[in-house]
């Protein structure tokens, strides 16, 4: 996590970065009318750039070939000599107003810096920071009325790549489902609309808005079906085959504007799509399949494929797969041929978004440095903090709405420290601390400075607390838990021979020499039980706690060995008499000399 891809920076950078200068061989335009911005080649500030309404007339282009220049109508349309750019690509943007010179001198794929001049630089090419400052350092600033333009488009390809994607009946009906699970509450409110968890005003005014247009909605879904039906019937004729269909899109796109004023959150009905590519792959791989079939004529006129068992086996095939394919067709509400328009109409409208958003994104990159400059120091690297950041602009980008009247810098700059104070509480530290205790932490740091620079020391639990107003246990406690983890194995001493680990005492554990005599005990103990019978040794191990450290009365060992209280005693007599043996009491003897005895018992 420790190094970023700068590979992944080169979608953001891809539509408008240019690495060269104009001495080092930059492409321009041969047209007179061409408008350049501050020295940056292929950037036209003058044109609606990617939006399909505008009607431009088409400049001309040069670029340059093996050290040659081509003109762009001698070149037979293949601008696809910038590397990096297909050529469909290239046709296909051109053909919804998206200038060509646009993707000049743009290096989509080869991030080579000795073709870009920085291999005789003097820089650090080996620091990554460096690396990305100097690739970010080329992109020029957007003036407001470059980010008005450019941010009004975003706005306008996600709002039909919305309205195109729950424009059909399969992805509103999940809709209204979501929708009713929320009135329901099987599901959160807050996470089936784009709401706050505190926007209480908010959460009852979308409730009454979701509990009036749901009815609508259920009876939209209805008249779909049944208008549907019969406009695949082979006894429905043309014309009112036309109206059935032009009603079906009409009741779409009222639905479309009812599941949109809900406020349903976008990434919920996005996996919906991938469904329906399932569908439109099968329905084809279906469609496929029978047409390559050979058919012969029946006696009713019917197609026949094949003869005897195998052909009446293959018959059958062929109509569970049909049977699977009205199914689909019938769930759905839409034809084989108009999903697939519907699909590649929406992917056309995602990689334009996608491409638009990147573009965006990619001219405000500088402002998430200077976020992130603020928060080094507090457990990630810069670098993953440029990268959370960027997630942060990426989420601004797609939620900006030119219309609330704020710049977008002003807009992306709460998404951008929220998505960085978010992946510092998640992975900056050893033990994850929880959000709101990162909150009163920040609160009683700035207390804390303040008091000690106004008073010249360290000021006390007790005083923070009183100019903070937070109880004085509670900072004791945050203060506690955010201590920072050491390790055991931190190096200590100049020369790094030992560890911190080293120097840990364990409570747990006894001394050496401790172990030692407690050890040479337990073998002298052996030694002398060893002398009676197995009936003596085990009443005296029982007696006196030898076996387990807990010792048992007469009665207890009684019980055990079936004998009474009386029996008991008079062994337990006996068993002492042999240990008090000078032999054995001399071997013994010793240990109750010895320093450490008491320490022993002690530990016991």
């Amino acid at each position: 996590m420790m190094m970023i891809q700068l590979a992944h920076f080169e979608n953001h950078l891809a539509t408008l970065l240019a690495l060269k200068k104009q001495e080092t061989g930059g492409v321009g335009l041969t047209n007179a009318d061409r408008v350049t911005s501050s020295g940056y080649p292929g950037f036209l500030p003058g044109r609606d750039l990617f939006f399909p309404e505008a009607k431009r007339r088409r400049a001309k282009f040069s670029f340059r070939e093996g050290g040659g220049v081509v003109d762009g109508d001698r070149a037979n349309g293949e601008f696809a000599v910038c590397s990096g750019v297909p050529r469909d690509e290239v046709e296909r943007f051109e053909k919804d107003g998206i200038e060509k010179g646009d993707f000049e001198n743009c290096d989509f794929e080869n991030n080579d810096f000795e073709n870009n001049g920085f291999e005789n630089s003097g820089f650090d090419l080996s620091d990554p920071v460096r690396v990305y400052l100097l690739q970010m350092a080329d992109i020029p600033l957007l003036t407001p009325e470059e980010e008005a333009r450019l941010s009004s488009k975003v706005q306008w390809y996600r709002d039909k790549l919305i309205e195109k994607t729950i424009g059909t009946d399969h992805v509103i009906r999940i809709a209204v489902r979501f929708l009713e699970k929320a009135v329901s509450r099987e599901r959160r409110l807050d996470r089936t609309v784009d709401l706050s968890v505190t926007d209480l005003p908010g959460k009852e005014r979308i409730a009454k808005i979701i509990s009036i247009h749901l009815p609508t909605l259920r009876k939209m879904l209805d008249a779909d079906r049944a208008d549907f039906k019969k406009s695949v019937s082979p006894r429905t004729s043309r014309e009112e085959r036309s109206v059935l269909r032009r009603r079906l899109a009409e009741r779409r796109l009222r639905a479309v504007r009812l599941i949109r004023e809900t406020g349903i959150r976008f990434p919920l009905l996005e996996n919906s799509v991938e469904y329906l590519k399932r569908v439109a792959a099968w329905t084809h791989e279906v469609d496929a399949r029978l047409s390559s079939r050979p058919h012969e004529s029946g006696k009713n006129g019917s197609p026949k494929t094949g003869s005897g068992k195998t052909g009446a086996a293959r018959r059958a095939a062929d109509e569970r797969l049909c049977r699977k394919r009205r199914r689909l067709v019938r769930a759905t509400l839409e034809t084989p041929r108009s999903l697939r328009r519907r699909l590649a109409a929406i992917e056309r409208l995602r990689s334009r978004y996608e491409m638009l958003r990147r573009a965006f994104a990619a001219r405000n990159l500088r402002l998430v440095v200077s976020i992130a400059k603020k928060y080094r120091h507090r457990g990630l690297g810069f670098l993953d903090l440029i990268q959370e950041g960027n997630t942060g602009l990426m989420k601004a980008v797609d939620r900006f709405e030119v219309g609330k009247g704020c710049k977008f810098s002003t807009y992306a700059t709460w998404w951008i420290r929220q998505a960085i104070t978010r992946a510092i509480a998640d992975h900056g530290r050893t033990i994850r601390i929880p959000v709101h205790m990162l909150d009163t932490l920040s609160r009683l740091r700035a207390t804390y400075d303040r008091l000690e620079r106004q008073y010249g020391m360290e000021p006390s639990p007790e005083e923070i607390a009183d100019d903070s107003g937070i109880g004085v246990e509670e900072v004791r406690n945050v203060l506690r838990a955010t201590r920072q983890p050491l390790s055991l194995d931190t190096p200590v001493g100049e020369r790094e021979e030992g560890s911190f680990g080293d120097f840990v005492e364990d409570p747990r554990q006894h001394a050496p020499m401790a172990r030692l005599y407690h050890s040479a005990l337990k073998k002298s103990l052996d030694d002398a039980l060893g002398a009676l019978t197995s009936r003596e040794r085990e009443i005296i191990r029982l007696r006196y706690g030898l076996e387990d450290g807990c010792t048992y009365t007469l009665e207890e060992i009684g019980r055990k060995f079936s004998v009474t209280r009386e029996r008991i005693r008079q062994i337990e007599a006996k068993a002492v008499r042999k240990l008090r043996h000078p032999a054995r009491c001399r071997r013994l003897s010793a240990f109750l000399d010895s320093a450490a005895t008491g320490h022993i018992l002690e530990k016991r």
